[in-house]
């Protein structure tokens, strides 16, 4: 926990105002300025009493923040700056106008917005983040065939297009949970061009498995290879080269392909129509690190691609530089997201004659290891600022007129960015042949800045572990910075808990066995009654903490095991007219205080604390209308029994001290 540091001067205002009429009843006390020690000096010297009080308290205010802001200096000055604002993400789908003979290019940056969110007047604004080719083709068909022989079933209903899409993503497949082989039906409206040699991507809308306790983990293994194939005649399957962004079918991407120029129709038994097909199966043996549990398949999309919320700036004249050391200039808009172009228009010998040319300067996070002649800068992307050395450390722009642009930046990002299915649907300048754009999943990733408290938390944890993992404390606060995502983190050693959830060290033996086994709890980040970690999350922590941890090290990532907590209560009503409204607000009271990350008052619950009686007794006297209790019983029960675990899974996980509660059923009898 971090200790604020005392305060230089604790008096307020009306401490001021108090001491400033006492002092004035002591220097005025005789002629001929008499003032009477029972007088306030009337309506007049109330007010400059008043006045004098509150600029006072403001000069106490900033003398108390000394402290504070000498130690963000210092943090800053050891590279400890507050993270910026995130932007949001989702994929942007485009339907084509049915009069639409011929696919067209959508480039990289091309704009749609929402609607402006609560408290704000301007529209969140979008831009994809690659170009897309728009194909005529039409997803038509869509089945899995397993391999044991089974019929193929039909899964259209997953396919998305503009209209409906809301209403359907919820139902998902497995991927590849029978070792299945994909069919996807291309068609082609009649008076459009076959798009020979013409890029199509298929998106894939999918949902990632969430950890369970029930089954080994299986550590990272060779990637199973999924191979694509399209129809070549009545029979033949011929290879198909593609360019897969969502990893073999594990995350969220886009599958492009171009178009074979002996892609031919052909019919399928389970559809009667003909249709260009292609198909996607695995090869060789499933690797159960990649699709045990499965992924789940939301849906498929065509012209399809990744847009974020934020807005591209072009050759922004910051200002003019008048040669002095130490200069700032303030983009105009902020926050300011990485990957900006900044430039100075700098006068250069060029075949004996003097020209002026703009030159690109590299952004550093510090000036300690410029010399006067490296083109640095420093970027506060919260604020906008960006400041120039002074000549030994880091080069002075030279003077000039309007000689100081950001050639290209983008700025947007936060919360408000999260916006839900349908949300994006306004296209702010694309193609006259699109007719509608859409999200058919919600919009995430989007994070507000850091705030001060959470650097003055952050920072000397980070000074402490300096980006290594090496004691417990470090694997936890390695793990929070791993991913936004993560909320809690863990550490457990000397113990796998990817093999056994419920180990506990009892014995020295224990401990020599489980020697360079390092595990670490990850919770994420979820208004989720029972918060689970998906598997990318799991991958991403354990990626970041193995290249900062020690090569010897075995670690295992996982997510917490859960008690859930069930309430009896019986209560004496102080008017049988309250039952409806107590049963109702202590169900939402029961569920609220119960969230182990924003129950509690909003402290959450630490791992291994169950609730007491007392607890629960405090949170009925909150609820208005009951006159007392009468009985109360708290009892825990577990959602299923974790992988190795013999006996009771109740007793078994709360032997662990390692748990987690969540809200279970809850009974309130009335009376």
């Amino acid at each position: 926990m971090t200790l604020k540091p005392p305060l230089i001067d604790g008096r307020t205002s009306t401490d001021i105002a108090e001491q400033t009429r006492r002092l004035l009843c002591h220097y005025l006390s005789g002629a001929p300025h008499y003032w009477n020690p029972r007088d306030d000096g009337g309506e007049a010297g109330r007010a400059l009493t008043g006045v004098f009080a509150h600029y006072c308290g403001l000069v106490i205010d900033r003398v108390n923040r000394a402290a504070e802001k000498n130690f963000l200096a210092f943090l800053d000055l050891l590279g400890n700056v507050p993270v910026p604002p995130l932007p949001a993400q989702v994929p942007l789908s485009f339907l084509l106008e049915g009069t639409a003979g011929e696919g067209f290019s959508i480039a990289a940056g091309t704009r749609a917005q929402a609607e402006p969110p609560a408290g704000s007047s301007e529209p969140l604004m979008f831009e994809t983040t690659s170009d897309l080719w728009v194909t005529t083709l039409e997803l038509a068909a869509f089945d899995k065939t397993p391999n044991n022989g089974l019929p193929a079933r039909d899964v259209t209903r997953l396919i998305l297009n503009a209209s409906g899409a809301e209403e359907r993503a919820d139902k998902q497949e497995g991927i590849f949970d029978q070792a299945e082989t994909f069919h996807f039906g291309l068609d082609l409206a009649k008076g459009r061009t076959f798009p020979e040699n013409r890029p199509v991507s298929l998106f894939f809308f999918i949902s990632n498995a969430k950890y369970d306790s029930t089954g080994e983990v299986v550590g990272p293994g060779p990637a199973t290879r999924v191979v694509w194939e399209y129809s070549a005649g009545a029979t033949a399957w011929k290879p198909l080269l593609v360019e897969d962004e969502s990893e073999s079918l594990t995350r969220s991407g886009s599958v492009q392909f171009l178009v074979p120029a002996d892609f031919t129709r052909q019919q399928r038994h389970l559809f009667e129509r003909k249709l260009f097909w292609v198909r996607a199966r695995l090869e060789g043996p499933v690797n159960p690190a990649i699709y045990r549990p499965a992924p789940r398949l939301k849906g498929v999309a065509l012209n399809t691609v990744f847009a974020q919320q934020a807005m591209s700036m072009r050759n922004e004249v910051l200002g003019s530089s008048n040669g002095n050391a130490g200069q700032s200039f303030t983009a105009f808009r902020k926050p300011v997201l990485p990957g900006q172009r900044l430039e100075v228009l700098e006068r250069q010998a060029a075949a004996g004659a003097a020209e002026e040319a703009w030159n690109l300067w590299q952004e550093v996070p510090n000036f300690y290891g410029s010399t006067p002649q490296d083109r640095h800068y420093i970027v506060d992307r919260s604020t906008g600022e960006i400041r120039f050395g002074d000549g030994k450390l880091g080069m002075i722009p030279p003077s000039g007129t309007r000689n100081v642009r950001l050639g290209h930046y983008q700025t947007g990002g936060g919360a408000a960015g999260n916006i839900a299915v349908g949300q994006l649907k306004t296209l702010v300048a694309g193609h006259r042949l699109i007719r509608k754009v859409s999200n058919h999943v919600a919009a995430a990733g989007g994070a507000a800045g850091e705030t001060t408290d959470s650097v003055l938390d952050r920072a000397p944890r980070a000074l402490r572990h300096r980006g290594r993992a090496v004691t417990s404390e470090d694997y936890e606060d390695l793990a929070r910075l791993a991913s936004g995502d993560v909320a809690r983190a863990l550490c457990v050693p000397l113990i796998n808990l990817a093999a056994q959830p419920c180990q506990v060290i009892s014995t020295v033996a224990d401990e020599e066995q489980g020697a360079g086994q390092v595990s670490v709890i990850v919770v994420p980040q979820t208004s989720d009654s029972k918060p689970l970690p998906s598997r990318a999350l799991i991958e991403r922590v354990g990626e970041y903490l193995r290249r900062n941890s020690l090569a010897t090290t075995s670690l295992s990532v996982v997510g917490p095991l859960y008690l859930r907590v069930n309430i009896e209560v019986h209560l004496h009503l102080a008017s049988l007219r309250f039952d409806d409204r107590v049963k109702r607000e202590l169900g939402a009271a029961f569920a609220a205080y119960l969230h182990p990350l924003a129950g509690r008052g909003g402290l959450g619950w630490p791992f291994g604390r169950r609730p007491h009686d007392s607890d629960i007794h405090r949170l009925i006297r909150s609820v208005a209308g009951i006159d007392h209790v009468s009985y109360l019983s708290i009892s825990l029960s577990a959602d299923e029994r974790p992988f190795g675990c013999t006996g009771d899974p109740v007793e078994a996980i709360e032997a662990t001290e390692r748990f987690l509660i969540c809200s279970g059923q809850h009974s309130v009898i009335t009376s």
